[in-house]
């Protein structure tokens, strides 16, 4: 008995010890194309509304929230892309806002990747920027936190994506391609593999100490 409790706090103690370290945590979606224009119809062209968008955005589990409001949440994205068919785009940089009863009756968890790397679909178009926008009722997000599981879309009364493209000689937006966000997912979680393992190995050995008593 004495050698397992020995063992129990020796687990006990390395899982105290163990550090926080940053995990990715990786949200994939999927949604509808609603619309599709550009002022020259070089959009029209390649999107239309029967296709589907699919993407993921990827972010540290420690990111720290870089806005001191109690009821908004700032936090930066390692990761962002989007595809509609076989057209893929990508963020060098994103970040998202979680927003509770801030400064409105609703709430907000709204995504903005820009600046965006992607070819050209048609006619001198580039993707410059994209927004997950989600706004519902003060119910809709619990708080300014970093919501480590994805957002419950059911929650929320609208759910928007948007890819916006520049005419590249002239550097103004010319086109626009969106629709709504259908699902959100959980792709990946931190890796609590080690202290799985010690929480496990505490127990059998707490189970085993009840027996003999």
């Amino acid at each position: 008995m004495r050698y397992s409790l020995v063992a129990i706090v020796s687990c006990l103690s390395l899982l105290v010890a163990l550090p926080s370290d940053a995990a990715t945590i990786r949200f994939n979606f999927t949604g509808t194309v609603d619309f599709v224009h550009s002022s020259n119809g070089s959009l029209e062209s390649i999107f239309d509304t029967s296709q589907t968008m699919t993407g993921f955005y990827t972010f540290e589990s420690t990111a720290p929230d870089l806005d001191g409001h109690a009821s908004f949440g700032f936090y930066e994205l390692t990761g962002y892309s989007i595809a509609v068919g076989s057209y893929t785009a990508a963020a060098t940089y994103s970040r998202f806002s979680v927003q509770n009863d801030f400064l409105t009756s609703q709430d907000f968890y709204f995504l903005r990747a820009n600046p965006m790397t992607g070819s050209d679909p048609g006619n001198g178009m580039v993707p410059y920027e994209s927004v997950l926008s989600f706004a519902g009722s003060q119910a809709s997000v619990p708080g300014d936190s970093l919501p480590l599981t994805p957002p419950d879309l059911s929650s929320f009364l609208s759910t928007i994506w948007r890819i916006s493209f520049l005419e590249a000689p002239l550097a103004q937006e010319d086109g626009v391609l969106g629709g709504t966000v259908t699902s959100s997912t959980l792709a990946s979680v931190p890796d609590g593999g080690a202290t799985i393992w010690l929480f496990g190995l505490a127990a059998a050995g707490l189970t085993a100490i009840r027996r003999r008593l």
